[in-house]
């Protein structure tokens, strides 16, 4: 979907109007964590969402470029919905990471 969006930025730069688009970031976290719960590999969700392995895994891994078509194949086969992947994470989460980063630095 980035990229997408970043070559729309371009043409409109091209006519004149410049506007600057920002990637949109999704939890791929709650990709990985839906494969290990349904205990599904790469080549499997990859024959769900009618796929190639590598597309799956750039979804795995949270890679920007990506297609909304192909994220919303890989979500769909493992079940789970747009919303549940562009939340933000819970407060518990971001509070606990944090605290992790603070006590790795100490």
């Amino acid at each position: 979907m980035y990229k997408l969006i970043h070559n729309m930025g371009h043409a409109n730069q091209r006519r004149g109007k410049s506007r600057k688009v920002e990637p949109i970031f999704y939890r791929a976290d709650r990709v990985r964590a839906e494969m290990a719960a349904q205990e599904l590999s790469l080549e499997e969700v990859a024959n769900r969402a009618n796929l190639n392995v590598k597309s799956v895994m750039a979804v795995r891994k949270g890679a920007s470029n990506i297609g909304l078509l192909t994220l919303k194949a890989v979500l769909d086969a493992l079940g789970l919905t747009l919303r549940e992947v562009f939340e933000p994470k819970p407060e518990t989460e971001t509070a606990s990471a944090e605290g992790n980063r603070t006590a790795a630095r100490v």
